[in-house]
């Protein structure tokens, strides 16, 4: 990697140290079909790498290909700690146009947290909807509940969030840090997966 460094690996806080990735029980059919993804995204080609493989459950897939989601995006929350501060960025926003806000209960409205609180949330948020088995089985024959698709698309719709952000309010210094390629990678096979399953 060129320029001054993003450290790609560095942990934000405690809660990204101690999460580094996930992945899926070793032996799960999950985790067979993770390892297949992988294998295929190493061949360099985004579309192929989002694509579902023959004789694999579509909502395994979108399940394996969502955890790469985020591990990705979790490694950007991480990789911004120098430059993504409460100061500087008092408000997660893309723009002045688009501001996120949280919604920590459902029955109040969300609220406006700066973009480093929100991409922590975020990180939090999914990290327990991915350990949820109910939501994500990972025993052979568990099916995944009807609400499933649903709520990968709002975990989704928070990732895309980060990355707005990123590219709106800090694409210089991941220029200077020589890390856009790396970026740009992340988000088209965001983009690709997104597009493929809707």
């Amino acid at each position: 990697m060129q320029g001054q460094g993003i450290d790609w690996a560095k942990g934000r806080t405690a809660v990204a140290t101690q999460r580094n990735t996930l992945g899926f029980p070793q032996g799960s059919t999950l985790a067979l079909i993770s390892a297949n993804a992988k294998a295929t995204l190493g061949m360099g080609n985004l579309k192929l790498a989002v694509k579902k493989p023959p004789n694999v459950d579509q909502d395994e897939w979108i399940a394996v290909k969502t955890m790469d989601m985020y591990n990705e995006v979790g490694l950007l929350w991480s990789a911004t700690a120098d430059f993504c501060t409460d100061l500087g960025c008092p408000i997660m926003a893309a723009g002045t146009k688009f501001e996120y806000r949280w919604a920590f209960r459902p029955d109040r409205p969300p609220e406006k947290i700066s973009a480093p609180q929100y991409m922590e949330h975020l990180v939090k948020w999914c990290d327990a909807k991915l350990r949820d088995t109910t939501l994500f089985p990972i025993e052979p024959g568990v099916p995944f509940p009807p609400h499933f698709r649903q709520e990968v698309s709002g975990m989704l719709r928070r990732i895309f969030r980060v990355y707005a952000h990123v590219y709106y309010h800090h694409f210089k210094e991941v220029q200077k840090a020589g890390a856009e390629a790396h970026l740009n990678c992340c988000f088209k096979h965001f983009l690709f997966f997104v597009r493929e399953f809707n």
